[in-house]
């Protein structure tokens, strides 16, 4: 079937087959019998088997597609931009942090004090306390508010690409790249932030540093200097004085990031906020799956200020909402039954141990590590309960205020088999 005309000089696959050559990118224009122009871009490719020419392979792709992928891209890449600015209008503020403590007052006194200069910041907490939630608060209170926050997690930007994406790219610079942006030229005028700066190997530590010693960068091809006018804060969440003494972090660079340090509490060092961080989360999903207002019992709250939460204000939310998710639908009240096994267990094994020293029943060895001593006291209980229960797994649990599985992870991890 004749779609449109064509004539043989000016077809991509018979030029093929008549040289035996490849035609790359070859523009060809038609008029098919509809009367419509159709323009396209081809290339074509000889097939041959043992040196004999049995064909040809051709690969078209229609000009107005071609625009049309185009304008969808530009359409895509303006939305991309306008969608940042609108994530920089919804950086937390100071008053978004949720606090009662005296130590969190005084840090914040503090960040809000050092947010009005351009002092580098280097932000130094545990996994989970809320570093970034106090970077976004001093960039937000400083006077570079209104420009860009980029935000960088530097664990996972790879080695063999990490100047590219910090310092950008020139087109032509290595094969298939293109004129970009780096972090750096992304957060002209704003703040850059580098979480788990720990992370960066020290070669690439030394690239940094020289980038905010002299305020300019090359991209990765390029031979101008660009000047960068960027704001620091770095976030770490390692002790760096064990870093530099583990050839882990440069001593120059520490200094460079860290004009002004700034120690964020973990969640065991201000527990008068665990009440008001969890009713705060409890609130939010309330309101974000539209049920009527949990309250937390004290028994509930009394295990959750018993417990050490390594995890911190992260876990304590995990905790929540696992409460939440577990509490049936016609619930008013989150308790203790709610809370995952493991902090059962701590709860249940901490107010024994403090009963069963109060009266004397247990005297453990006075040599002894106090995990140890703490482990002997905790298998004389397990072994008394089970013996009282006739080595009932369930009872024994039901008295211990505990799961079966929990007890039995205990049974077994405690050697307490016979």
């Amino acid at each position: 079937m004749d779609i449109y005309d064509l004539k043989e000089e000016y077809s991509t696959v018979l030029t093929v087959l008549r040289t035996q050559k490849p035609v790359v990118n070859r523009c060809d224009r038609f008029k098919i019998r509809t009367g419509k122009d159709l323009t396209t871009i081809n290339s074509a490719y000889p097939l041959k088997i043992n040196g004999e020419l049995y064909g040809a392979v051709v690969f078209e792709s229609d000009l107005s597609v071609i625009k049309q992928i185009k304008n969808r891209t530009l359409d895509l890449e303006t939305y991309v931009e306008s969608d940042k600015h609108k994530d920089s209008e919804k950086l937390y503020t100071f008053d978004n942090i949720i606090y009662s403590s005296k130590n969190m007052e005084e840090m914040i006194h503090f960040a809000k004090k050092v947010s009005l200069t351009d002092s580098s910041i280097l932000i130094v907490g545990a996994t989970g306390t809320g570093k970034e939630l106090v970077a976004q608060s001093i960039h937000s209170f400083s006077p570079r508010r209104k420009k860009p926050f980029i935000d960088v997690n530097c664990s996972a930007v790879p080695s063999n690409l990490f100047e590219s994406m910090f310092f950008g790219t020139e087109k032509g610079a290595f094969t298939g790249s293109i004129a970009k942006q780096g972090f750096f030229e992304m957060a002209n005028g704003g703040t850059l932030f580098l979480d788990e700066v720990n992370s960066i190997n020290p070669e690439m530590q030394a690239k940094l540093l020289r980038v905010l010693q002299e305020k300019r960068f090359q991209r990765i091809g390029g031979s101008q200097y660009i000047r960068c006018n960027v704001r620091i804060i770095a976030a770490i969440n390692e002790d760096p004085f064990k870093l530099i003494e583990q050839e882990k972090m440069r001593k120059d660079f520490y200094y460079r990031i860290s004009t002004i340090k700034i120690n964020v509490p973990t969640l065991q060092e201000r527990k008068e906020d665990i009440a008001i961080l969890a009713k705060y989360f409890l609130n939010k999903l309330c309101s974000d799956y539209s049920r009527r207002e949990l309250n937390l019992t004290e028994k509930f709250m009394s295990a959750l200020g018993e417990y050490e939460w390594p995890g911190n204000i992260r876990e304590l939310q995990n905790v929540i909402e696992y409460s939440f998710n577990r509490v049936s639908e016609n619930a008013q009240l989150l308790d203790f039954e709610h809370l995952p096994d493991y902090l059962q267990f701590t709860e249940t094994i901490t107010h024994r141990i403090a009963s069963q020293y109060n009266k004397s029943e247990v005297k453990p060895e006075s040599i002894g590590t106090l995990e140890e001593q703490m482990e002997e006291v905790e298998r004389t209980i397990l072994i008394n309960t089970l013996n009282l229960y006739s080595r009932n797994i369930t009872r024994s649990a039901k008295a211990l205020g505990m799961s079966r599985q929990s007890l039995q992870y205990r049974i077994k991890k405690l050697n307490i088999l016979n």
